[in-house]
């Protein structure tokens, strides 16, 4: 591919230099391989969710066919030993959070320690360009000193951006995976509770538990601002600008030098902090929330199961044996559609 061709040819509008780059080629590649990547995502998440459940509902008819086949007595029972067992699932999710909490600490901790270490080496950097750039206007003849001070602003700026950029895109990937870690650590220990929810459940009642996977859907878009303050004169009546058109440029310039390395450090260290806290710790609690959020669902939606299930059998023995009867063939005829359904997404899962 020639990328010089590729420029000229957006440069220009010309169509055929566009096709000779070879860009258009490497632009169809890149967007049928991500299209498809995403698709492939979408599904498999899909799938897990709906396999998720229909083995939730499965149990749930399970739990049904056989609360009105157990002796009420025996039930009674039965019930109660899933609560008493329910305290224990709590613990577990509680050291769970405990375990999630304390990995994100670690998190933010080599966040930090990333940032010292960057804002150490580029510091200095930073302030050297911007001097450099000041001394560079101070020089120009045709530069009156309010437009000295804007044009530095604006360079200001635009080499914070740049300097912090850099440590942005490279800090935002490295959290990503460690979180990503993190979550999926997650997703294995709860996994392991909701699978041992199952099975007390089926221990108990005489089911045949169906296994699932809990998969966390991590956001980590989010938009950052710079933020800068007006360099001169804060507080006071008259705006910078105009304080600044009023001195000769010969007093201007040692009142610039020393405004500007204050106001350099000031603003890297502030944009810094606002970086740490609002790109990176903001989104990471966000995070953090969320996938809480979705681990209490998803195992609520298990323990619940058992409950409304016992609850839903209990109100239909009160009514005639037949209609017992007739129930229970109704669930077992819906156990095997549940069970054709769950085969049908296992197969588009090992697609």
């Amino acid at each position: 591919m020639s990328a010089k061709l590729a420029l000229e040819g957006r440069l220009h509008s010309n169509t055929s230099q566009l096709e000779l780059s070879g860009i258009k080629r490497l632009e169809k590649a890149l967007k049928e391989s991500l299209i498809n990547q995403k698709e492939a995502l979408i599904i498999k998440s899909t799938t897990n969710k709906l396999l998720k459940s229909v083995s939730d509902l499965t149990t749930y008819v399970q739990l049904e066919v056989a609360s009105l086949t157990t002796p009420l007595a025996n039930l009674s029972h039965l019930q109660l030993e899933f609560e008493q067992y329910l305290d224990l699932v709590q613990q577990r999710k509680r050291k769970l959070f405990y375990v999630l909490e304390g990995g994100v600490k670690e998190i933010v901790a080599a966040l930090d320690e990333d940032l010292t270490v960057f804002k150490k080496w580029h510091g200095a950097i930073l302030l050297n360009q911007v001097e450099a750039f000041a001394d560079e206007m101070l020089m120009a003849k045709s530069v009156n000193s309010r437009e000295v001070v804007s044009n530095v602003e604006n360079y200001l700026r635009k080499t914070l951006i740049e300097t912090y950029s850099e440590f942005i895109t490279t800090e935002d990937q490295k959290i990503r995976n460690a979180f990503q870690h993190l979550a999926s650590e997650a997703n294995e220990n709860l996994n392991f509770l909701i699978g041992d929810v199952k099975q007390k459940a089926a221990q108990l009642f005489g089911l045949q538990p169906v296994n699932t996977n809990f998969h966390a859907s991590l956001n980590f878009e989010t938009k950052f601002y710079y933020h800068l303050d007006p360099i001169f004169m804060t507080g006071i009546t008259f705006s910078g600008s105009e304080i600044a058109e009023l001195l000769p440029k010969s007093l201007f310039k040692g009142i610039l030098k020393k405004s500007l390395r204050d106001r350099t450090r000031s603003e890297f260290d502030k944009n810094g902090g606002r970086i740490r806290y609002d790109y990176f710790i903001a989104r990471l609690n966000q995070a953090v929330l969320q996938l809480k959020k979705e681990i209490n669902q998803s195992l609520e939606s298990s323990t619940e199961t058992v409950n409304q299930a016992v609850h839903e059998a209990e109100l239909l023995r009160t009514k005639s044996e037949h209609e017992v009867k007739n129930k229970v063939n109704e669930l077992n005829m819906m156990l095997a559609q549940l069970h054709s359904i769950r085969e049908r997404f296992l197969a588009v899962e090992n697609a």
